[in-house]
């Protein structure tokens, strides 16, 4: 989403000052000032997430009462000793009933709350709508540690590179979106991106 570069690139300029030739070496107390940035990131994570499925195996009855915000008003669940109990992040992201009618779209804005004069910070859902990274007692332990991870080679990149989705010409073999592997992880097939330097004023 090309579209969104210049707003990562103005946001990175305001908040770490102008670009230095060798690059920005992104602080880890700035990650708060980098919402729009965060954002994008994290709309990402959203539609293609990197682990889309899971499952565990019930150890003992039990009765699922939903009681986090729930957009989709389930009802208790009965589970029973032995049962599998499997879910899709992939597919909760693409439920009008979870995400609104907009849910296949790629919106960074759904990640901001931005207040009368235009300033921004991350908007925080339940850790069961927004379930990237897990939630409850399995949170992910690496999720501070992989988006700061996710803003740094983004700021590193941003600021000298475009990118493109490379042509046949150019070797491309596969298409948009490209096709996923059955996996716990979500791999898919090898396509080409072509990065193209941006002049330096």
């Amino acid at each position: 989403h090309p579209e969104h570069l210049d707003g990562i690139r103005r946001e990175l300029t305001e908040v770490l000052g102008e670009c230095p030739e060798e690059g920005y070496r992104l602080p880890h107390d700035r990650i708060r000032d980098l919402p729009f940035t965060l954002a994008c990131i994290t709309e990402a994570l959203r539609l293609h997430p990197s682990v889309p499925k899971n499952g565990k195996r019930c150890i003992k009855d039990t009765l699922l009462v939903p009681s986090a915000p729930n957009p989709t008003n389930l009802p208790p669940i009965q589970i029973y000793k032995g049962e599998l109990m499997a879910w899709s992040d992939w597919v909760m992201a693409r439920l009008p009933e979870v995400w609104g009618p907009d849910c296949e779209e790629y919106k960074p804005s759904r990640f901001l709350d931005t207040d009368a004069e235009g300033n921004s910070t991350t908007k925080q859902y339940s850790q069961w709508q927004s379930h990237m990274f897990n939630g409850g007692p399995r949170l992910c332990l690496g999720m501070t540690l992989a988006n700061f991870e996710a803003l740094s080679i983004v700021a590193a990149i941003v600021p000298f590179f475009d990118f493109h989705w490379a042509r046949a010409e150019q070797g491309q073999t596969a298409s948009w979106p490209p096709k996923y592997v059955s996996s716990l992880t979500h791999p898919t097939e090898p396509y080409q991106v072509e990065f193209r330097r941006r002049a330096r004023s």
